[in-house]
């Protein structure tokens, strides 16, 4: 089945060259910002006509600013914790900010999920734009990013490019806490599937230790589909770290590697993305502030599915994929789709 794909529009536009967009089709409507190109909602058009959105958020615009919590939001230049900040490019050290324990985690203390993209609205696409100066954050180089945003059908597809004038590195993603309930709750009553053999295991930071165990006989096989509260009651040393899930996994398959349905209402988000792995994050760390319509964010109320290449990986990987050099373009799409059940009486 096809669905008619509108042109996007400006619903606002505020001080600081802020806006809000939207892009809406017959099955899905997309709000966001260029404030971080955070996703404010993702509504799902149910066969009853109703909307679902199906991602935690606030009520305005302010309450994003600073988004500490990165709800919606494309994290940047480096998703993840990079090791004490630190990292070298040929015999060139380089220094970024320490602001998740001893690390670097996400970008830094701005990073990309709070600044001001530039955008262009483009029939069924929003292509946002940001120029990153050299030393921004202390990573090198003059960066060209560019994020889009695309309804087609009934999929949401993110696309990540960039070019540099020096060697640097990235890894972006979108960081969504998706629950398909529709109202925030306790995520652990969803099901997951991860089309991953092997997890990575982290420290007491929360850093990738760069290597991988076997799922096999651990609270992190979602080879099959199972409740994330089976996995998340477990007594697991693994688990205890992250403070729930909050570990890479390494995918096994180049296409459709992750599935979450919500079993009460059958509503299911399929994954596929080009990039080999992905951190799964049970949203462990929200605190309680104030959501949607006066619903909280509260601890382990949505999942976070944050495609990329392995964290980290400039320390511990040779030939890491996380290095972008002049003569390249980095890019990368991730592809959210989601599916209603039919009505047996339709």
């Amino acid at each position: 089945m096809r669905y008619n794909n509108n042109m996007g529009k400006i619903l606002n536009r505020y001080h600081k060259n802020q806006a809000i967009l939207e892009l809406e089709n017959d099955f899905l409507r997309l709000v966001c910002t260029n404030y971080g190109c955070t996703i404010l909602k993702l509504c799902v058009k149910e066969n009853n006509g109703t909307e679902k959105d199906v991602v935690l958020g606030y009520d305005t615009l302010e309450e994003y600013q600073p988004n500490d919590l990165y709800l919606g939001a494309i994290v940047g230049r480096t998703a993840n914790r990079i090791a004490k900040g630190h990292f070298r490019i040929k015999d060139k050290e380089y220094q970024l900010p320490i602001n998740n324990g001893p690390n670097c985690n996400h970008g830094g203390v701005t990073g990309f999920t709070n600044r001001v993209f530039d955008f262009a609205v483009l029939d069924n696409k929003i292509r946002f734009h940001y120029f990153s100066k050299d030393g921004e954050e202390g990573y090198p180089g003059n960066l060209d990013a560019y994020v889009i945003y695309e309804l087609k059908d009934n999929s949401l597809i993110c696309t990540y490019q960039a070019t540099t004038d020096q060697d640097t590195i990235i890894n972006m993603t979108n960081h969504s806490y998706f629950n398909l309930s529709g109202t925030p709750s306790y995520i652990g009553n969803h099901l997951l599937q991860v089309e991953a053999s092997h997890y990575g295991p982290c420290d007491s930071t929360g850093l990738f230790t760069g290597e991988f165990k076997a799922v096999a006989g651990t609270p992190f096989d979602f080879r099959t589909l199972r409740s994330l509260d089976s996995s998340l009651q477990s007594e697991d040393e693994d688990l205890k770290l992250g403070n729930g899930i909050d570990h890479t996994f390494l995918f096994h398959k180049k296409e459709d590697q992750v599935t979450l349905v919500d079993p009460e209402s059958k509503l299911t988000l399929k994954v596929s993305t080009t990039l080999p792995a992905c951190q799964i994050y049970t949203a462990n760390y929200l605190d309680g502030r104030k959501g949607k319509n006066g619903s909280t964010n509260n601890f382990r109320y949505g999942l976070c599915i944050e495609t990329g290449y392995l964290p980290n990986s400039i320390n511990y990987e040779r030939n890491s994929p996380t290095l972008l050099t002049p003569e390249k373009q980095y890019k990368a799409t991730t592809v959210f789709t989601f599916e209603v059940e039919e009505n047996e009486n339709e």
